[in-house]
């Protein structure tokens, strides 16, 4: 604006002015002489745009350090006010209970606590068949399917774990025995290898024991399984819940 307005550039102005006024044209118009001075009405509007917005700008200022100094002083009469009910009640303990706590340590779960990852347990099936002579072998068995509901024996588990922490299958089958033998314990099996918080101790070995259909009593030797509550999987724990509904 001020290389624009430069006493060079105001002469050049006037003198483009005085070129358009004196034109046939624009005489005929009777334009406003006024317009030839026009560039310097825009310099004396000018400074006084500038002298009201810096009027303007020191208003808000001064506003603004006036509210400023109006909050730290509130702030510090509630500090005040605080110091003073304090040493008014120095001398007088509130009666009762003061401040209670749910309990002296907060609950922690720290992830490098859950378990390490455990393959499932993959037994050894030798599909050899051993043939001893000649004579014909049954095939009832093969027809003879059983049914066994997973659901009904996550219940079971989840019961057992209502009263303790952790539970062993054998535990477990000894407060509900085995209705379908060996299918049963299998699935038991296949419910703890689908559980990533249960136990499968190779190390430890366990001895269940059944009553077959005839009246024949079962036993089969395997590793230690053991259930944890906090442990128990998501699909197993839904299924539990199903089954004690």
């Amino acid at each position: 604006w001020d290389f624009l307005m430069s006493p060079e550039r105001q002469e050049e102005l006037s003198s483009l002015l005085e070129k358009v006024f004196a034109l046939d044209a624009v005489r005929e118009l009777k334009p406003d002489r006024r317009i030839l001075r026009v560039h310097y009405d825009w310099l004396a509007a000018g400074e006084v745009t500038q002298r009201t917005v810096a009027k303007l700008s020191a208003e808000l200022r001064r506003y603004l350090d006036d509210k400023a100094w109006l909050e730290n002083r509130r702030i510090m009469e509630i500090l005040h006010q605080i110091e003073t009910h304090a040493l008014h009640v120095r001398d007088r303990l509130p009666e009762g209970a003061f401040m209670e706590l749910d309990d002296l340590a907060p609950a922690v779960d720290l992830a490098m606590d859950r378990p390490l990852f455990a393959p499932p347990l993959k037994p050894t099936i030798d599909d050899a068949v051993a043939s001893t002579g000649a004579e014909d072998i049954p095939a009832d068995a093969l027809f003879d399917r059983v049914f066994v509901d997973k659901e009904r024996l996550a219940a079971h588990i989840w019961r057992a774990l209502q009263r303790r922490d952790q539970v062993s299958l054998s535990q477990v089958i000894e407060a509900n025995p085995l209705e379908h033998g060996l299918a049963e314990l299998v699935a038991y099996l296949g419910l703890a290898s689908d559980d990533a918080g249960a136990i499968i101790d190779e190390q430890q070995r366990q001895t269940i024991v059944w009553t077959d259909d005839t009246g024949r009593s079962r036993q089969a030797t395997m590793p230690l399984v053991i259930f944890a509550r906090t442990k128990i999987t998501d699909g197993d724990s839904s299924s539990a819940q199903r089954g004690r509904s």
